[in-house]
């Protein structure tokens, strides 16, 4: 029987060290989905099909499942009270994965990238975290961010001037 908490911990440890070895550093940050977006803009040509000679040539399926287990890890790490959901009994636990944020809300972070993976940007991995842990979990991530921090997160002035993009018309 599979652990599907033991197989997202390990490959998560694995697309962590997978994008070390590119000189990629992931540090469970909000920002650091940035540099998985980028990651399928490189290795994707302009079909969104997988170019030849880039990392998603071959073995597309436990990449993703790696980039999806970083992705809600992430998300935990920057959520408190967010953890993951998972049924080892489901012959497709892998894309069934969820995590659950403090306020309810679930999330289901195989299927966003595997959106991303097929229909590119429109489905961007950072705009998805951000939107998680900012609007749906209302966790404190945005008072902690401090000012002048190089680890990607902003700071406090320009957290507390950002507002929902549905309310564009106030001022």
């Amino acid at each position: 029987m599979a652990d599907l908490l033991a197989d997202i911990q390990a490959q998560t440890e694995w697309i962590i060290r997978c994008f070390k070895s590119d000189k990629q550093t992931l540090d469970y940050s909000i920002e650091s989905l940035r540099i998985l977006d980028e990651f399928f803009d490189w290795n994707l040509d302009a079909d969104g099909k997988p170019k030849g000679d880039g990392r998603l040539a071959e073995n597309v399926g436990p990449i993703l499942f790696g980039v999806a287990s970083y992705v809600g890890e992430t998300i935990i790490k920057n959520s408190p009270g967010a953890a993951w959901v998972v049924d080892n009994e489901d012959p497709d636990g892998e894309l069934t994965i969820q995590v659950k944020l403090n306020n309810g809300t679930v999330l289901a972070p195989s299927q966003r990238v595997i959106r991303r993976f097929h229909n590119g940007k429109e489905d961007g991995l950072y705009a998805y975290g951000l939107v998680a842990v900012r609007e749906l979990s209302r966790a404190d991530y945005w008072e902690k961010a401090g000012a002048g921090q190089s680890s990607g997160r902003i700071d406090q002035k320009m957290a507390k001037s950002l507002r929902p993009w549905w309310k564009f018309w106030e001022r």
